[in-house]
């Protein structure tokens, strides 16, 4: 071999040598970074989400650990109100929320390319024994805002959007409103329920783990989590 082709062959294993340190180093930082401990908001929801000796149970918060299980990351996670828990992942304050359901507005600031944790059941409830037999033009519906409902035929239905269910409870109670628009798992768990009877099936919706566009820690956890 020729002092030029030896000298070549040197510097092309010094750099192959130097390559290799540098995706073993970068991979090395990838790893701890996936070690890190991340935040996320949560909303307590029974069945899918709720408290029990002082841990989150239901079959979300099961489906949310066996996802972060899976990618070997650590988690705490932090019960709000809906609109606190949205507020924080909409501002980075946390690494992501769940249990959510996808809309237009969200996806502005939340990442919902995760596969889904589950599905719920949106339908609509009228007061047992009432006598609304049709949706029409001249029926008032309330829907809670945290609903995407613009693609829902509701047949030209006025509808009130409110923040809390109890409220639209109480109106459909004391008959300020013909129906309401629940979710079904969440209803049938509550003694309410038999107050309550179903109108209509409207359709079955994912819950997602959403992550937080806005947080520092977005395209690591992204990463983390493919």
């Amino acid at each position: 071999m020729s002092r030029k082709s030896q000298s070549q062959h040197k510097l092309f294993i010094t750099y192959f040598s130097l390559a290799i340190l540098i995706f073993t180093y970068s991979a090395s930082l990838f790893s701890k970074s996936c070690e890190q401990t991340y935040n996320f908001s949560t909303v307590i929801i029974p069945p899918f989400n709720f408290l029990q000796d002082n841990e989150m149970q239901g079959f979300a918060a099961k489906e949310f650990r066996k996802v972060l299980k899976e990618k070997k990351l650590k988690g705490k996670v932090s019960p709000y109100n809906w609109a606190r828990s949205l507020h924080l992942a909409q501002t980075g304050k946390v690494d992501g929320i769940y249990p959510t359901l996808k809309s237009k507005d969200r996806e502005v600031y939340l990442d919902f390319s995760l596969p889904p944790l589950g599905y719920l059941t949106l339908a609509l409830y009228k007061k047992k024994g009432s006598k609304s037999k049709s949706l029409n033009n001249k029926s008032i519906v309330v829907i809670l805002r945290s609903i995407e409902h613009s693609n829902i035929d509701l047949s030209g239905a006025k509808i009130i959007e409110v923040t809390k269910f109890e409220q639209a409870y109480n109106m459909l109670i004391h008959d300020r409103t013909d129906f309401i628009l629940g979710v079904k798992e969440a209803l049938d768990s509550l003694p309410i329920n038999s107050k309550l009877e179903i109108f209509k099936v409207i359709e079955s919706r994912p819950i997602y783990l959403a992550l937080a566009k806005e947080s520092p820690n977005y395209s690591t956890i992204k990463k983390c989590l493919k």
